[in-house]
């Protein structure tokens, strides 16, 4: 289905059924469908709202707004939208990112937070030779198909507009890397 957020529309995946309800936030490349399995296997116990990030999936893809804030406004207008009461954000690797940002907005109705390897709350700062080595290779994937099999057909330079301008911003290098470990923080119900 799609909900009207932030001006957009953003694909979600609505399942299951039970308290309280799992909004998921995919890492940067997929979309709604990463969560498959899990939800497949949770569908009997919690419901599970499953959304593609602005630009990925079934998303709307506007040619600006793909900040983290952006993308937590988004999660916030659906879950809003859709009228959720309570609910647990669970992000993986950017979207940890993002869910980190929601919870840090302690909004009415979030009784928790999981995060799946996330991304680390400020960049990772990338030397000129680094940035010279992954510009090349995002640019190519992109070029070739092969950056997602989940992620929408973008036009020509979304990588170039939405993640190289990031990493040579005031000329800083900056990426958003994953981080290996994850950890599971639990708010009060």
């Amino acid at each position: 289905m799609k909900i009207q957020a932030s001006g957009i529309h953003i694909n979600v995946r609505d399942r299951g059924r039970g308290e309280p309800t799992l909004v998921l936030l995919h890492y940067w490349g997929g979309s709604s469908r990463t969560w498959a399995e899990l939800i497949d296997q949770l569908e009997d116990r919690y419901r599970s709202i499953a959304i593609d990030q602005r630009g990925w999936g079934e998303s709307d893809a506007p040619p600006q707004g793909y900040g983290i804030s952006d993308l937590a406004d988004d999660a916030q207008s659906v879950i809003s939208a859709m009228e959720i009461k309570r609910y647990l954000v669970v992000g993986h690797s950017m979207g940890g990112k993002v869910a980190q940002l929601v919870a840090s907005r302690r909004p009415v109705g979030l009784v928790g937070l999981v995060l799946v390897a996330p991304s680390p709350p400020s960049p990772t700062v990338l030397d000129n030779e680094q940035l010279q080595i992954l510009q090349p290779l995002m640019l190519s994937l992109e070029r070739s198909g092969r950056l997602s099999s989940t992620c929408k057909p973008h036009s020509s330079g979304f990588i170039e507009r939405t993640h190289i301008r990031t990493l040579q911003h005031h000329g800083e290098c900056h990426a958003h890397l994953a981080h290996v470990l994850g950890f599971i923080a639990r708010a009060g119900e």
